[in-house]
């Protein structure tokens, strides 16, 4: 036991991540930083490897009285810490390698060997060349028989060896060079998701110890979605990387699916009165500030008098017909009963807004059996100092009201008169 080679670790739980190594080395643990500096010094021309698993800070303060003891140096020291927070710190301070918590077993052991293999107790670093090996080569084993598709990314090269599966499921090929550098030519993601995964590639060249990213994966005609983490592998420097893809299909697709439920109208299927408003707000205040957009509200006349006999049927078919008047990014919402808002995004001017205005109104009198229910518009136009959708609504409100004063079956533009000739009457005066 005295001529063994001694791996040192705080506190005692921090064992089970060197169970593999307890057959060849001495292990060692203490439950405090003070307790591990001494006994660090005591076994010093034995010690092989430092593990720091104490609360974050505590670790640091370790890691940093170890760095001022001379024969302390060249000892790999390898921080366990729950997430990345403190990372970046702890590679400063002279960490050889940080372990998270994110990571899987068998990624945090192969980083450990390799720790080891960099001991500068020489004799037991040459044994562990040939453990890390065959760790490596496990790993390998691991990889062609996992459910998921694993992948390693040789960094230097910018290469890229995928495991059987992606082929034999995907179709795609399970080697690719100039992975990242020509990542933009890449046919086996979605477009969209393209650079979120590329950037994914460049957080962990970057220095990042793991990451990770949901993106569809193209399979055939359509594509699944896949959760991929991404662990950099660090010897002297960080040269490799290796990575996992799960389906997570099923998952993101009934996600989806609820959030649609709950974002959507149960009748219409347009978007709700809480989701519509939240985005228009979202998007006045963010991207599409300072820019022209106009905000409808749409209300029926005299529905009360055919509600009960077809009022959903009514407002089913007004509303597909009315949704075919927008463009995709505009957004088009049931504010409830029969009251819809609408946000005309990114406009050239007034003259689009005013043809869609009256194409609603004919619409409304289109749909209705025998033409008993017309439709008025009141129409907000953004300013460029913004003003946000409380204010651009209200306009519009003022402007629905005076629509249905001229007459009903109209449509009617806001304009600072409106507010001077006085406050409209409640909505249900409005009909």
């Amino acid at each position: 036991m005295e001529n063994r080679e001694v791996i040192l670790f705080a506190p005692q739980e921090a064992q089970r991540f060197l169970t593999r190594f307890g057959r060849d080395f001495e292990l060692a643990g203490e439950n405090d930083a003070p307790a591990l500096l001494r006994r660090a010094s005591a076994v010093s021309p034995r010690l092989s490897l430092i593990l720091l698993a104490l609360p974050g800070e505590e670790s640091l303060a370790a890691l940093e009285a170890l760095g001022r003891e001379e024969a302390l140096r060249r000892v790999p020291v390898v921080v366990f810490l729950p997430d990345g927070t403190l990372e970046e710190r702890a590679l400063r301070l002279g960490a050889y390698e940080v372990l998270l918590g994110c990571q899987s077993a068998a990624a945090m052991e192969l980083r450990l060997a390799r720790a080891l293999a960099h001991s500068p107790c020489e004799a037991k670093a040459r044994a562990l060349q040939e453990q890390v090996r065959l760790g490596e080569e496990r790993y390998r084993l691991i990889m062609e028989k996992s459910d998921g598709v694993i992948f390693e990314w040789d960094i230097g090269r910018d290469r890229v060896h995928f495991s059987e599966v992606w082929e034999q499921r995907f179709g795609h090929p399970a080697q690719m060079e100039h992975f990242l550098g020509g990542f933009d030519a890449q046919s086996f993601l979605e477009p969209q998701d393209a650079p979120i995964f590329r950037a994914l590639l460049e957080r962990v060249r970057a220095g990042a110890p793991y990451s990770e990213a949901t993106v569809r994966v193209r399979k055939g005609e359509g594509s699944l979605w896949m959760r991929v983490g991404l662990t950099g592998l660090r010897e002297e420097s960080l040269h490799s990387a290796v990575g996992i893809l799960i389906d997570v299909d099923r998952e993101m697709r009934e996600a989806q699916r609820q959030r649609r439920r709950a974002e959507r109208d149960g009748l219409t299927g347009l978007y709700n009165k809480t989701t519509a408003e939240a985005m228009i707000r979202d998007y006045l205040d963010g991207e599409g500030k300072g820019r022209l957009h106009a905000l409808m509200v749409l209300d029926f006349d005299n529905f009360k008098a055919v509600n009960d006999s077809y009022g959903d049927r009514l407002l089913v078919e007004v509303t597909r017909r009315i949704s075919g008047f927008f463009r995709a990014s505009d957004i088009i919402g049931r504010a409830g009963g029969d009251e819809f808002i609408i946000l005309m995004k990114d406009l050239p001017g007034r003259v689009p807004v005013e043809e869609r205005a009256r194409e609603l109104c004919g619409a409304f009198l289109q749909t209705s059996p025998g033409g008993q229910v017309s439709g008025s518009v009141g129409i907000a136009l953004s300013t460029p100092q913004g003003g946000g959708y409380e204010a651009l609504y209200e306009q519009a409100d003022l402007a629905l009201y005076e629509a249905k004063r001229q007459g009903k079956g109209t449509f009617c533009f806001y304009s600072e008169g409106l507010r001077r000739e006085g406050t409209p009457s409640p909505k249900s005066d409005r009909r």
